[in-house]
Formats: C-alpha cells, sequence, structure tokens
C-alpha cells in the first residue's frame, strides 16, 4: 500500500496543531463509495504537528471545535461561504458534531493527566468557538467579484496560517525522549490494534495503546465504537462531495466554466479547484516575488468571479450538492442514530471529567 502524510483541517478551516507520532489509522478503500485513506508510521520529527488524531479521513476527524456547556449543544449554524446551502442541511451535517468541543476538551485534559503523569511534557491543545464539521470546509468557488478583485483567493494568508507548531516542546528533547513520548502517546509499535469496519465501506484501525487510546477508550467505553462512528462522521461529507464530483451536471458545468476561462486567457483550468491550487503554488514558488504572485491570483480570481457571474456557477454547483448532501442524510439516517447516541453518552462522561466547572479548560 502507498504511504502518505495525513494533515489536519480541510481547506478553508482553522488549522489545529498537534503532534506527529508513531502510528496513524489506517482506512482501506472497499468500492466505489469508500474512502482510499492511506495510513503511514509516523516518526517523531522536531517539526512537530498535524498527526494528532488517530482517524484520518484526508483530514483528521478528531479536528478541536467549540467547547459548549450542556447535555445538548446548540444546533450549529451555517457561516461564510457555506451559508449559500441549504441552512437545514449544513445544520445536519454539522450536528455530526454537536458537543465535539466538550468531548475534545475532555479527551486531552485525560491525555495531559496520562503524559504528565509519565514525566513527560504536554500541552493541551485550544479548541475555537464553535462546534464544527472539520471535513465540511467552505466551498472552493464562488469568491464574490468585489473579494476577487482586491485580495484574490487569499492564498498567501492561508499558507501562514497553516505553519505548523510544537506547543509541548517534543522537537527539543533527545532523541531517546522523543522515542519515549512517542511511545507513550501512541502505543508501542508492536501494541494490537483496534478495527473497525465503516458504513462506507473499508475498514480502519488504531492502536489499542498509548495514552490518546485510552482517553478514548475512557471517554467513549469502546475503541471500536469511536473509531467507526468518528471516522464515518469525518468522511460523511466527503462522501457526498465524491458524489457531487461524479454527476454530470457537475462535470457539464465545470466544462463551461473552464470555456469562460479560457476566453479570459486561462486556458486548460478544469475547475474552479485547480485555479486556487494554480495561485497557491505562485506563492509557494520561491522565484516569483509575492506581490507578482499576489497581482497574479488577483487577475485570476477575478476572471474566476466574472465567469462564476455569467454561468450562475456557484448557485448551480451549490444545489447540485445539496442534492447529494441531502441523498447521504437520508441512506445514512440509522448510522447517523447511532453516532449521535455515541456522542451523548461521551459527552455526559466528558462533563464528569471537569466536575462542576462551567467550562472545560
Amino acid at each position: 500500500m502507498a504511504k502518505e502524510n495525513d494533515g489536519e483541517g480541510a481547506p478553508d478551516t482553522p488549522p489545529f496543531h498537534g503532534h506527529h507520532g508513531r502510528r496513524s489509522t489506517v482506512v482501506t478503500r472497499q468500492g466505489s463509495s469508500g474512502l482510499m485513506v492511506r495510513g503511514r508510521k509516523w516518526l517523531l520529527t522536531g517539526c512537530v504537528a498535524g498527526a494528532l488524531g488517530a482517524t484520518s479521513i484526508a483530514v483528521l476527524v478528531t479536528s478541536p471545535v467549540a467547547q459548549s456547556r450542556g447535555q445538548e449543544a446548540p444546533a450549529p449554524q451555517a457561516t461564510g461561504r457555506l451559508s449559500g446551502h441549504d441552512p437545514e442541511l449544513i445544520r445536519e451535517i454539522e450536528g455530526l458534531f454537536a458537543g465535539e468541543g466538550v468531548r475534545f476538551a475532555a479527551t486531552e485534559e485525560l491525555v495531559y493527566r496520562c503524559m504528565t503523569g509519565k514525566g513527560l511534557p504536554y500541552v493541551k491543545r485550544q479548541a475555537p468557538d464553535r462546534d464544527i464539521n472539520p471535513t465540511l470546509a467552505s466551498d472552493s468557488y464562488g469568491t464574490p467579484l468585489s473579494e476577487a478583485s482586491t485580495v484574490g483567493y487569499r492564498s498567501a494568508e492561508r499558507l501562514r496560517t497553516a505553519e505548523d507548531a510544537d506547543p509541548s516542546g517534543v522537537g527539543r528533547l533527545s532523541a531517546a525522549d522523543r522515542e519515549r513520548w512517542g511511545e507513550a502517546f501512541f502505543g508501542k509499535e508492536d501494541a494490537p490494534v483496534v478495527r473497525a469496519t465503516l458504513p462506507q465501506g473499508g475498514t480502519t484501525e488504531t492502536s489499542s495503546d498509548g495514552c490518546l487510546s485510552k482517553a478514548r477508550l475512557r471517554l467513549y467505553g469502546s475503541l471500536r465504537d469511536w473509531l467507526k462512528w468518528s471516522t464515518f462522521a469525518g468522511s460523511f461529507a466527503i462522501e457526498a462531495q465524491q458524489h457531487a464530483t461524479a454527476d454530470v451536471r457537475l462535470a457539464e458545468l465545470n466544462r463551461r466554466w473552464s470555456d469562460c476561462m479560457a476566453e479570459s486567457g486561462y486556458e486548460g483550468i478544469k475547475d474552479p479547484e485547480s485555479a486556487r491550487e494554480m495561485a497557491a503554488r505562485g506563492h509557494a514558488d520561491p522565484s516569483i516575488d509575492s506581490a507578482k504572485a499576489q497581482n497574479d491570483e488577483v487577475r485570476l480570481a477575478t476572471a474566476d468571479a466574472r465567469c462564476d457571474t455569467a454561468l450562475g456557477y456557484a448557485q448551480s454547483r451549490r444545489k447540485i450538492e445539496d442534492e447529494h448532501y441531502a441523498a447521504a442524510l437520508a441512506k445514512h439516517k440509522a448510522n447517523i442514530a447511532d453516532l449521535r447516541k455515541m456522542n451523548d453518552r461521551a459527552l455526559a462522561k466528558a462533563h464528569k471529567i471537569f466536575g462542576d466547572r462551567s467550562q472545560p479548560r
């Protein structure tokens, strides 16, 4: 099986720092609706970031989310460019992570107690201010002309916020202590694994050992259940988006957009995502002056926005995607109910971990 690094955060979602470790989850694709996610054995490095979550689905589904108090989290609200979608659908998808902030904070607290109890450094990660679905990123299309003509896609800004962090200082430890840290956090390399079969097809696994797994076991009662349902929640939006991408209506819409861009001098760009990738490459290329990269991006984004307006691209694409979100919600109704039951039970345990404090810290 090929191997690849996994990172945290989806495009346009807040980046969350973590720690490179020795073992990550493996997901094996089975069937067209399954997700190909490749696991790898992590090596502790001086630049420590990214792989703290044991579930890998293009992004880690254990990204921290808002800390909320109470047995029932408030209904998430569609924000940013996602507000152009059906708000009820977005609330339902965001709801797959309702209360995750409290559960995440409780997991961090348990990991902290475990690691420091072993005499190892650990800095708990801070959650953002609201519950979010980390794989339901803002739309990678539909930038308004007023924004595109002034700041482009904000590629440089996103590149800056994606920088790695090492809050626990693992990179400053000796090689032997980094090895000890990794084994304490992720478990020993030869530790037994826990495997789960996913509703979308395929299997996923994680170590049964280490402070992270022990924390999740205490909170969720079953590593297999946590693995199955957290992976399901994180891959839900991705599965629906994959079906939307394969929709012939979206293919035709992208063809018309590409033809429009060619008329503006940008030939061979197949879709808006490709335009954003082109802009990002300009900022990442050290041979291109930053001012030129930004000017090039603004011109590209402006042409994109004009084609979007001329074709009604964003509105049409959101309608197609919403149909696939709705179909996925209907298809997985029973699975979503089981996920929410698990999350509610874990949320009650999470509050007990923090006692009577009004906010987990």
